[in-house]
């Protein structure tokens, strides 16, 4: 009995070994390339058709924001441009500046090291920001749901699949 116990606990401590190190050779700048952050199977970029399934999802979701009260899309698009900072109640800190332009460019600051450039686009309430900088962390794009912005203030989604709110002031 006592060799049944001992087998299972080496048996579970190599599987866990063998997780962990899988989990870290993902953290590679190929393999983060490849890593989908957008709720899609992990390993590979989203397809269009992939794509055209959450535009339709956003598209209805912005139905039911009209509804509630939220900003549509040509509100959001009209506010959204200027250079925005971190509210001190913001729930991430994954931007220190982001600055999005008029003609579809935006410019977004990490750290001191990072800084992301690409384009925007806003569609069913949310906020598509495509890089162009090949920065290997966003995996070219992140979307964010857009609750609440005017000319001073904006509320928006970490990302499509992470809880929580940035927020923002002009």
């Amino acid at each position: 009995m006592k060799f049944a116990f001992t087998l299972l606990a080496v048996s579970v401590l190599l599987t866990a070994c063998r997780h962990t190190e899988a989990a870290h050779q993902l953290l590679t700048d190929t393999e983060v390339n490849r890593t989908n952050f957008c709720g899609y199977a992990a390993g590979h970029r989203p397809t269009e058709r992939e794509n055209e399934e959450l535009l339709v999802w956003a598209r209805r979701a912005a139905e039911k924001r009209h509804i509630a009260g939220m900003p549509t899309d040509e509100e959001i698009r009209r506010h959204i441009v200027g250079a925005w900072v971190p509210d001190p109640k913001t729930d991430s800190d994954e931007y220190q500046t982001m600055v999005i332009r008029s003609d579809g460019s935006f410019t977004a600051i990490i750290n001191a090291k990072v800084v992301r450039e690409g384009t925007w686009m806003v569609d069913g309430g949310m906020m598509r920001l495509t890089t162009t900088n090949g920065a290997p962390t966003l995996n070219g794009f992140r979307y964010h749901s857009i609750d609440y912005v005017d000319d001073h203030k904006l509320v928006c989604g970490i990302d499509i699949s992470v809880a929580g709110r940035m927020r923002f002031t002009k």
